[in-house]
């Protein structure tokens, strides 16, 4: 199981996701020619929820997912992805505990729903 769920779900011949995975990552990394906030926001959520389901999807888009997070000016955008960084921090805690900072950085971040969600998605990993 462990390996369909690493290697053949987003990376197998004929997989659903094998298809969108791309098409997500290439949505996310051309925010100025898809600038629909609501096609940004559900691209990011996409990425981020297959994210979850490979280590090595995980850390070959970890970089445009922190440069998201940075760059973004939509706070629903920054939420989304803090939370999905604490799920992604249960599954593959390696990769993420090597850039935990970026987590640390959205607690003075300038929208208070962003700061709110990040001191609890950091109390929830703490606790657990």
């Amino acid at each position: 199981m462990a390996h369909i769920r690493e290697r053949e779900l987003l990376f197998g011949e004929g997989s659903l996701l094998e298809v969108f995975g791309p098409l997500i990552v290439t949505i996310c990394g051309n925010n100025t020619l898809y600038a629909d906030k609501t096609l940004q926001s559900s691209a990011a959520l996409a990425l981020c929820k297959l994210m979850c389901i490979s280590s090595e999807f995980c850390e070959q888009n970890l970089l445009l997912l922190f440069t998201m997070l940075e760059k973004s000016t939509e706070p629903t955008i920054r939420s989304n992805i803090i939370i999905a960084l604490g799920d992604m921090a249960v599954c593959f805690n390696n990769l993420i505990d090597a850039n935990i900072a970026y987590l640390y950085k959205r607690l003075s971040d300038s929208d208070a729903t962003v700061k709110k969600n990040t001191l609890m998605v950091l109390t929830h990993l703490i606790l657990n």
